[in-house]
C-alpha cells in the first residue's frame, strides 16, 4: 500500500492555497488540508494529527513565526516548513532559532516551485516517521532487555498474541508460533476469565496492574503467574495492546496451600487438647471446691488447695493463650484504620477515668486480623501495670521506610533493664507479658515491629514501625 502523507497547508491568500493543493496532490502521495489564519490550523490540529505543516510568514493575527512556536509548545515535533515571499536575514534567523525544519521562498516557476515544496515535504515527513519508528522499537527493545528474566508477553489492541519470549515458551510448553496470533483469553483457566475480562477494560482505559493468573500450560497442567501488565498507548491517545511480564509462581502457591492445611491441622489437635484440659480441669476445681467445703483441719491443708486452684487458674490460661496463638496468620492480613482498631481493642477493657487521644486522622495499616488483640494487649498493659494511668494518647510520624505509631501513656514508665524483657515469655508475671509477647508476635506477621523507648518515671512509649508499603493514608 502507497504511503500517504498528511499536509497542513496555511495561507491567507486562498489562491495560493488551492494552488498548492492542486499541485501537491497531483503528486499523489499527499492529502492537503488547509486553513486561512494561523488559529484555524491550530483548531485543526487540535483535531487531526499531520505529517508536515507548510505555513506562510506574513499572515494577519499570529503571523508562520508565532504559529511555529505554538506548535512547538503544543503539538512537538510536527516537521514545519516555512514557505513564504518575506527573504528578509531577520525572518530566517528568528525562524531557525524556533526550531523551523526548512525554510523556502516563493517566486519563480510555480512547477519548479512547488516540485521542490513536494521533495522537501516528503523528505521533512519520512524523516520525522523513520524517527519515530526508531524510538518506538528502541523503546520495545529496552523494555525487552531489561525483563528477561520475566517471561514476556505482548497483545495488540484486541488482546492477541503478538510476541512471547524464550522464558514464556519454557513455562508453558508451547513454541512461539504455537502462540502468536491467539487470543490471550484461550490460555486462561475457566474460572479466571470474568477477572480477566475486568482487567481488560483497566488496560484499555490506560491503567497498569499486577496481578496473579492462572495459565494452562501445555501439557494440560494449570500454572499460577504474577502477571504485571502494562498498557501500550499510541502518541494519539488510543490503545495499541499490552506488554505483560509473567513471574511463575506455582510452587509458592502450592507451598502457601500447603502450609494454611497445616496450620488446619495444628488448629485441630490444639483445640482437642484444649477440650480434653478444659474438663479435666473442670473436674479437678469441682473436687477442690468440695475438699474445701469439707476440710476442718490445720490452716494448711487449705492453703494448699487454694494453691491448687491458682494452677487450675494458671492452666485456663494457658489454654486460653495457645488458643488465641495458633489462629495467629490463619486468616489472610487486610488494611485496617487504626484509629478504629485501636477504639475497638479498647472496648473490651474496663477504662475507668482512662481519658485518650487517637491522632492517626486516616491511616491505615496492613495487619493481621488479631491486630484488635494486639492493640487490646497494649491498652490492657498500661491499665494493669502503667500505675494510675490517666491519659493514653496514640499519634504517627512517616518517615522513609514507613511510618512509625507512637502509643503513649502518663503512667510509671519502663525501667531501662526491661525494655526488652517485658516482650519475653517467661519474664515476669505469666500474665502481663503474655499480653506484650502476643502484641509483638501479631505485628511481627506482617512485618511491623515495635520496642519501648520512654524515660522510667515518665510513662511507657511504644514504637510500632510499619514497613514500607504496608500503610496508606485513605481518602
Amino acid at each position: 500500500m502507497k504511503t500517504m502523507y498528511r499536509i497542513l497547508y496555511v495561507d491567507d491568500e486562498p489562491d495560493l492555497l488551492d494552488i498548492g493543493k492542486l499541485f501537491l496532490e497531483q503528486y499523489g502521495d499527499f492529502i492537503v488540508t488547509t486553513a486561512l489564519s494561523a488559529p484555524d490550523a491550530i483548531c485543526l490540529l487540535e483535531q487531526e494529527k499531520f505529517d508536515t505543516i507548510i505555513s506562510d510568514y506574513q499572515m494577519p493575527g499570529m503571523d508562520g513565526i508565532r504559529f511555529l512556536i505554538e506548535v512547538r509548545t503544543r503539538f512537538g515535533q510536527v516537521p514545519f516548513i516555512l514557505f513564504t515571499g518575506r527573504g528578509r536575514e531577520e525572518v530566517v534567523i528568528q525562524a531557525i532559532n524556533n526550531g523551523v525544519d526548512f525554510y523556502l521562498q516563493k517566486g519563480g516557476e510555480p512547477k519548479s516551485q512547488f516540485a521542490e515544496l513536494s521533495h522537501t515535504v516528503k523528505s521533512a515527513a519520512s524523516r520525522k516517521r523513520a524517527d519515530d519508528s526508531l524510538a518506538e522499537s528502541r523503546e520495545n527493545y529496552r523494555q525487552i532487555v531489561e525483563t528477561t528474566r520475566e517471561g514476556i508477553w505482548m497483545f495488540n489492541d484486541q488482546y492477541v498474541t503478538t510476541y512471547v519470549n524464550e522464558r514464556v515458551e519454557e513455562m508453558l510448553g508451547y513454541t512461539a508460533e504455537e502462540m502468536i496470533g491467539k487470543p490471550f483469553r484461550s490460555f486462561i483457566a475457566e474460572d479466571d476469565l470474568p477477572d480477566h475480562e475486568e482487567k481488560v477494560k483497566a488496560r484499555k482505559s490506560g491503567f497498569s496492574d499486577t496481578h496473579e493468573r492462572r495459565i494452562g500450560r501445555k501439557d494440560g497442567a494449570i500454572s499460577t503467574f504474577l502477571v504485571s501488565t502494562t498498557p501500550l498507548i499510541g502518541k494519539d491517545g488510543s490503545f495499541h495492546g499490552s506488554f505483560a511480564m509473567f513471574t511463575d509462581i506455582t510452587e509458592r502457591k502450592r507451598a502457601e496451600e500447603t502450609l494454611l492445611r497445616v496450620n488446619h491441622k495444628l488448629n485441630v489437635l490444639s483445640q482437642l487438647t484444649r477440650q480434653d484440659l478444659t474438663t479435666q480441669i473442670f473436674i479437678l476445681n469441682s473436687y477442690l471446691e468440695m475438699v474445701k467445703k469439707q476440710a476442718t483441719g490445720p490452716d494448711e491443708i487449705i492453703k494448699n488447695v487454694e494453691r491448687g486452684e491458682r494452677a487450675v487458674r494458671s492452666i485456663k490460661e494457658i489454654t486460653e493463650f495457645t488458643k488465641d496463638y495458633y489462629t495467629m496468620g490463619e486468616r489472610p492480613a487486610k488494611f485496617q484504620n487504626v484509629k478504629l482498631t485501636f477504639l475497638l481493642g479498647l472496648s473490651h477493657i474496663s477504662t475507668g477515668e482512662l481519658r485518650h487521644s487517637i491522632e492517626t486522622e486516616n491511616l491505615e495499616i496492613f495487619g493481621d486480623p488479631l491486630l484488635e488483640t494486639a492493640f487490646q494487649g497494649l491498652l490492657e498493659n498500661s491499665v494493669e501495670h502503667g500505675g494510675h494511668v490517666s491519659l493514653i494518647h496514640v499519634g504517627y510520624t512517616v518517615i522513609p521506610e514507613g511510618v512509625i505509631i507512637v502509643f503513649e501513656d502518663n503512667g510509671i514508665g519502663v525501667p531501662h533493664e526491661k525494655k526488652e524483657k517485658i516482650f519475653l515469655h517467661c519474664e515476669g508475671s505469666r500474665a502481663s507479658v503474655r499480653s506484650l509477647f502476643f502484641v509483638r508476635e501479631i505485628l511481627d506477621i506482617t512485618g511491623i515491629t515495635i520496642h519501648e523507648n520512654g524515660e522510667p518515671g515518665k510513662g511507657a512509649r511504644f514504637e510500632m514501625t510499619v514497613p514500607k508499603g504496608a500503610f496508606r493514608i485513605s481518602l
